[in-house]
């Protein structure tokens, strides 16, 4: 950068030194580089530009090669007259460079740059790193591309969220060149060469972190995308702040003149030059404002502005080069008074002067035609845009055929280059302009008396002359300025001398019809092995399993798709599958032992909602864009099916319960049937039954109870405690096949009083059910009270104890049965008050399904009389139950799982019966 004054010196002395010892102002023209045909006029500063091309040769990744010098440095390609340049169409290649200079964006391109920074670390799982794109702040980095893929994230920092290479593959964060930029924490948190110090501000810059086995996730299994080496990571950047003097402001702008003014004025890039003092700031506000005139497009395209410059050039380039190349963005011109700088958009610019003969000291000087060797007929180029990657593109070139006559029907073809034009449409206006302009061919050097002296290099003037047969002719002013001339006696005359260029009014004028709309598609369809074609139709199939390991019922997946079509993928390719759970950054992948195999499975998988991934991998192995399926695996959790032919037959005393073996494997491995009993022979549901039996293992599909009236309802419960969501119920109306009659003092009815002893437990409006387990002490907002009766919730269990022994008198064969109705309630019927953890409970709405709670009957009987001192025997549950003894007790089990609920008995009372 020391040698920035120099370049302005050379610069300024070159151009001063072109014309004669009066102060003429000069002019710089738009002159695109020329490839293939000829150059302007002689008389004009040509500023040429030079093509760039930056090659890099594949790294292995691995920790040996990282840090060695790259294989070969940028490679220099020769432009039409012979020189080189930093300002060329190519900037895309990120290079290793030890000095290298720094890079200025202006408007919007994708970029190369130039690594910072590199480091291997986690024994060469991570490659770290840092890549420099411009020498300034910049407004925003807005896409990132690794090779040729974008690879955008989300936000200024984080991992790649599209394309290829998203997921962990690869992370990265973007820092805008700010005077108060801050460390990197990603570098400083890994890297300790990367200190707090390293802030690079005033560089726009990325740090990234390159993940080896990237989809495995962990580091440790997946698939590598990187087997050609660190790839070639690029940016779109929206580049340098500029100031509009029409706002004040400076900010973000791709205009075109006002890009040129920032380099003019720029201190540290560009020449310099003080903006209060070296720039006509009413010419640059004129320029602006024509650059952002909207053009319309055909076809429904939306309008664009005539002109914006949108491009990248090197700080080492010649400030000649860098100021043509932005000139040609907008056809423009730089003019140099002596004094002022002043900018010119290319647009015609109506006249406000008419010279004629009467202006003329002396007798003008014509030439009109120029040499034949650099006519031409039509323009072609390149650009470089969005359409096409922002790799270079031919744009639709402009013909004439008039012209092409008028050459004798010889095509000419010039050939040139816009590097900060982005727009094909743009790129065809320049072309026509430029085209158009070519073929003014008049120059006139014109003597003018010092009349003339209102007349300023770069105005459009009209030229009226009989001699040479115009009539408001218009021509440009190439240069201006004064002279002392003698007149025919010797004397000194003041005069101005001009050098007038004939000018095409319509050479700026643009139809939306005259663009021709490129073709974004590729000339060629050779194949891309980077291009992998990925599967098609993933689907999820979800079943349990039981494991060799003794661990038991365990749910499990298959991923299937339907094969990619690609050859690369059919023949030497495989398939890649990997899943985690919503939410989680961490992937496990499946791995397949048939490469071509289509399906791959996961084992011991937990219920919750997924998402699974499949991609095809070529045999180069390079993968596809993923296919992707979100789903949930419900698992153990899921309910079981109801019991399937559900039967209830008598047999003497006792019932015989036939139904189909589960088809779950969670209930033949662990499960239970549940059986519930209720009096009621229609109508029944599971909430108004109490259980009658519920250890009858799942394997089984034949089962012996009680024989008693009413309905037998039947319910699978796997191993992990979820019942089936329907029953099967079967009405039975034998009590027996014997005949029974009532044995005196045999009965015992305890509804609706409930007089007897009780634990836990009160009657309510004629419903004996479970007491609140809140202390009333307690309560510190009576308002807020769910349920006086029973805050807190209910109690866990309860017992009642039936009023009276049943005594028969003396020992007797008989049958004890019970007859109870009952039914579960939710006595708080509110969720901000249920008090069980959420994973107990049964329904989450607060509907009663049947499981919250259970009430049973215990009986215990003696052979002795109940009025003496009685041995008794152990308490047993009883449904119908034979028995030879004198007298029994009962006793109610009142139990609850969700503090919500109790058990609600209305009817209950016991029987005795004899044959």
């Amino acid at each position: 950068m020391r040698r920035r004054p120099l370049f302005v010196a050379v610069f300024l002395a070159f151009a001063l030194a072109s014309w004669p010892a009066v102060a003429m102002p000069f002019i710089i023209p738009f002159i695109p580089v020329v490839i293939a045909a000829g150059a302007y006029a002689a008389s004009f500063i040509t500023l040429g530009a030079f093509l760039v091309t930056l090659a890099t040769t594949a790294l292995s990744f691995v920790a040996q090669s990282l840090l060695k010098p790259a294989a070969s440095q940028p490679q220099t390609q020769l432009s039409a007259n012979g020189g080189s340049s930093s300002v060329g169409i190519d900037q895309k290649q990120t290079i290793r460079q030890a000095t290298a200079a720094r890079k200025v964006i202006y408007g919007q391109t994708r970029v190369g740059g130039v690594y910072a920074f590199l480091r291997v670390t986690d024994n060469n799982a991570y490659l770290r790193g840092a890549i420099m794109f411009a020498g300034h702040e910049c407004e925003a980095i807005d896409e990132i591309w690794i090779a040729d893929e974008r690879s955008n994230i989300s936000g200024d920092s984080g991992q790649v969220i599209e394309g290829r290479y998203a997921g962990q593959a690869a992370y990265f964060a973007k820092h805008y060149g700010t005077a108060d930029q801050t460390v990197d924490p990603h570098l400083a948190g890994n890297c300790p060469e990367w200190t707090v110090n390293h802030r690079l501000r005033g560089i726009t810059y990325l740090s990234f972190n390159l993940f080896w086995d990237n989809l495995g996730g962990d580091g440790t299994a997946g698939m590598n995308l990187w087997t050609g080496g660190i790839p070639n990571i690029t940016a779109v950047i929206r580049g340098k702040k500029v100031y509009d003097p029409r706002t004040g402001l400076t900010e973000y702008s791709n205009n075109s003149a006002l890009c040129v003014a920032d380099y003019l004025c720029d201190p540290l890039y560009g020449m310099g030059i003080d903006y209060a003092t070296g720039i006509n700031e009413e010419a640059l506000i004129a320029a602006a404002n024509a650059c952002d005139e909207m053009i319309p497009r055909p076809g429904g395209l939306p309008d664009e502005k005539r002109y914006t410059t949108d491009g990248v050039f090197q700080s080492d380039a010649k400030p000649d080069e860098i100021i043509g190349r932005l000139l040609g963005a907008m056809m423009g011109k730089l003019v140099y008074d002596g004094d002022r700088y002043t900018i010119l958009a290319g647009v015609y610019v109506e006249p406000e002067l008419t010279l004629t003969d009467d202006d003329m000291r002396a007798m003008s000087k014509i030439q009109a035609l120029g040499s034949a060797r650099d006519s031409f007929n039509g323009v072609k180029g390149t650009f470089v845009g969005p359409d096409n990657k922002w790799q270079a593109a031919d744009f639709p070139p402009v013909l004439s055929a008039a012209f092409r006559v008028l050459d004798g029907g010889l095509e000419q073809i010039k050939d040139i280059e816009l590097p900060f034009t982005i727009s094909a449409g743009r790129a065809q206006r320049i072309a026509k302009a430029d085209l158009i302009g070519a073929r003014q061919e008049i120059t006139e050097q014109f003597y003018g008396k010092l009349s003339c002296w209102r007349v300023r290099t770069g105005d459009t003037i009209l030229r009226t002359s009989a001699r040479y047969g115009w009539t408001e002719k218009p021509f440009y002013v190439q240069h201006a300025g004064f002279t002392v001339a003698e007149d025919e006696d010797g004397n000194p005359v003041l005069g101005v001398d001009m050098v007038l260029q004939e000018v095409d009014p319509t050479a700026f004028d643009w139809d939306a019809d005259e663009e021709s709309t490129m073709d974004p598609a590729p000339n060629t369809n050779f194949p891309d092995i980077f291009d992998v074609l990925p599967p098609s139709n993933l689907r999820v199939r979800e079943y349990l399993y039981s494991s060799r390991d003794g661990g038991g019922v365990k749910a499990a997946f298959d991923l299937t798709i339907d094969a990619s079509p690609d050859s690369f993928v059919q023949t030497g390719g495989t398939y890649f599958f990997r899943y985690r759970r919503q939410g989680a950054t961490v992937w496990t992948p499946i791995f397949v032992p048939d490469p071509s195999q289509l399906t791959a499975t996961a084992f011991d998988v937990a219920p919750g909602l997924y998402e699974a991934e499949a991609r095809a991998v070529n045999w180069a192995g390079n993968s596809s864009m993923p296919l992707s399926i979100s789903f949930e695996i419900v698992g153990l959790s899921a309910a079981p099916a109801p019991p399937q032919n559900f039967t209830v037959s008598a047999h003497d005393t006792f019932a015989l319960l036939s139904f189909d073996k589960s088809t779950d494997l969670d209930v033949t491995e662990g499960g239970n049937l549940v059986i519930k009993h209720t009096p009621a022979t229609s109508g029944a549901d599971w909430d108004t039954a109490l259980i009658m039996a519920e250890d009858i293992p799942g394997d089984t599909n034949r089962q012996a109870l009680p024989l008693v009236t009413g309905t037998y309802l039947a319910k699978w419960r796997d191993a992990s405690g979820n019942y089936s969501t329907t029953f099967a119920s079967f009405v039975q109306f034998q009590s027996s096949v014997y005949t029974f009659a009532p044995i005196g003092g045999g009965t015992s009815i305890q509804d609706p009083g409930f007089t007897g002893a009780k634990v836990n437990v009160a009657v309510d409006d004629g419903f004996l059910k479970l007491i609140g387990a809140g202390d009333f002490d307690d309560v510190e907002e009576v308002d807020d009270l769910p349920s006086w009766d029973y805050f807190g919730g209910t109690v866990a269990s309860g017992t009642y104890y039936y009023d009276a022994t049943m005594d028969l008198g003396s020992v007797k064969r008989c049958r004890i049965t019970n007859e109870c109705d009952a039914f579960i309630v939710n006595v708080l019927d509110d969720f901000d008050t249920r008090t069980d953890e959420s994973d107990l409970w049964p329904s989450w709405d607060g509907e009663v399904v049947g499981d919250e709670a259970d009430s049973w009957l215990m009986v215990r009987w003696t052979l002795d009389n109940p009025a003496g001192s009685p041995t008794w025997s152990e308490w047993e549950r009883l449904y119908s139950s034979s028995f030879q003894a004198r007298a029994f007790q009962f006793k109610r089990e009142l139990v609850r799982s969700d503090a919500s609920f109790t058990p609600a008995i209305f009817a209950d009372a016991c029987f005795a019966e004899g044959v």
